[in-house]
């Protein structure tokens, strides 16, 4: 887990309400320290069916104190990538589920993520329609949501994720 310690500095300057007065400063220093709540790794294959496509997998794991649910897991992928997400499931496929109304379920609708849990992802990218050549290394960047036990929502945005040559 890692650890990151920060200090807040709040400066006030006020005039006091008699007319002769001059204004008067004052600071104080707050010291608080924050903890990661997920890690994140991730993995690139080439398609065994598509040559030129990739698939994405990352594991999101929870490395905080608290339960938390995710409420949100995009790739936004570069200009020459479109992407599948492999992560929802239509809720009348589901065994049992007749009748209901479709709706995504998966990562999602499994509850909380324990201290220690981790949930898998997966996106397929393929070539846009028209690009030709070699495909960028470059894939995207991952946006993921999340809301702790009392309510707190947090968020993160990954770096540029990238595939190994082939």
């Amino acid at each position: 887990m890692t650890r990151e310690d920060h200090t807040l500095e709040v400066g006030v300057t006020y005039t006091p309400s008699t007319p002769e007065a001059l204004p008067r400063t004052f600071r104080k220093m707050y010291n608080f320290t924050t903890f990661d709540t997920i890690a994140v790794r991730s993995m690139s294959l080439p398609s065994p069916t598509h040559p030129r496509s990739v698939i994405f997998q990352m594991h999101i794991e929870n490395i905080g104190n608290e339960p938390f649910t995710l409420t949100s897991l995009n790739f936004h992928p570069e200009p020459q990538w479109d992407v599948v997400s492999c992560n929802r499931i239509e809720s009348n496929t589901l065994e049992g589920k007749e009748g209901e109304q479709d709706g995504e379920l998966g990562v999602f609708g499994e509850g909380w993520i324990e201290p220690r849990g981790v949930v898998q992802s997966l996106f397929v990218l393929s070539p846009k329609v028209g690009v030709e050549g070699e495909m960028p290394f470059a894939l995207g960047r991952v946006e993921i949501g999340w809301v702790g036990a009392m309510g707190e929502k947090g968020s993160s945005i990954t770096g540029l994720m990238k595939r190994r040559p082939a």
